[in-house]
């Protein structure tokens, strides 16, 4: 059910980060969603003692954009290192159809995981210097985010699309595309399924995906130096995925065939 415009003041504003408005669950009682929104807060006062970005998403729950987030190059003043934080576990952020869009490919990142067992669903990352990632020594728990799931989200102009350090996450179903040195790298114990990587950097030591062990099943890998590379320690099966116009599609003694791929 939605809310009409009629009950909007009923609203309770818990943040207020440059111009981007975090509505409290208790708003959405009914789908106990919590939406973020920027510049639909113009007449309201900005929390002069933050910078703004990122958002952080640091309690459980159903987070759902309802606008384009936009994030400043971290060259310009006060820009921040990410576009949104995920510093909880059992978050799940839905774009909801819209985009989280970054400036020319800049050294900022669109999603940073901070917690384990997040889920991000259902629309666009582009322009970042690494869309998501979830292996930071300095931000993040020693391993990296684990229990991660990205489904249905579409990943364009970065130049590191999915970097996942920690174990059990799941891939699926998702299109990345004109990207730079890598695709999806997702560590250990982890399945890729059902995604289009499409369009690296063919130039540079580029790749498609690159695991440390876990499946890969059902992707198109091409246009990138090496489309899978899987150089252990653990054994990465690989089945019914497509490769064409790599430089190698297959790479790493680890890397095992579990069913005919295509050539």
């Amino acid at each position: 059910m939605r809310v009409s415009s009629a009950v909007g003041s009923a609203f309770r504003l818990v943040g207020v980060f440059a111009g981007v408005v975090l509505l409290a669950p208790a708003a959405l009682a009914l789908d106990g969603e919590t939406l973020i929104r920027q510049g639909a807060a113009t007449n309201l006062t900005i929390d002069a003692a933050s910078s703004g970005l990122p958002i952080k998403l640091n309690r459980a729950g159903h987070y759902k954009l309802t606008t384009n987030i936009n994030v400043p190059s971290m060259g310009r003043p006060n820009a921040p290192r990410c576009g949104i934080e995920i510093a909880e576990v059992n978050v799940t952020l839905d774009l909801n159809g819209f985009a989280l869009i970054g400036e020319n490919m800049s050294a900022s990142v669109g999603v940073c995981l901070r917690a384990n067992s997040a889920t991000i669903v259902n629309g666009t990352i582009s322009g970042f210097g690494n869309a998501i990632t979830g292996i930071d020594n300095t931000d993040l728990a020693p391993g990296g985010a684990s229990y991660v799931r990205i489904e249905n989200v579409r990943l364009v102009r970065n130049a590191l699309h999915i970097r996942l350090g920690g174990k059990a996450n799941l891939v699926k179903s998702n299109t990345l595309s004109d990207g730079g040195l890598l695709g999806i790298d997702c560590a250990a114990g982890c399945a890729v399924i059902g995604n289009l990587v499409m369009d690296g950097e063919f130039s540079g030591a580029s790749t498609g995906i690159a695991m440390h062990s876990g499946v890969a099943i059902g992707n198109v890998v091409a246009g990138y130096k090496s489309g899978l590379v899987c150089n252990g320690p653990g054994t990465c099966g690989f089945s019914q995925n497509s490769f064409f116009r790599n430089g190698t599609d297959v790479v790493g003694a680890a890397a095992r065939p579990m069913n005919p791929n295509s050539p």
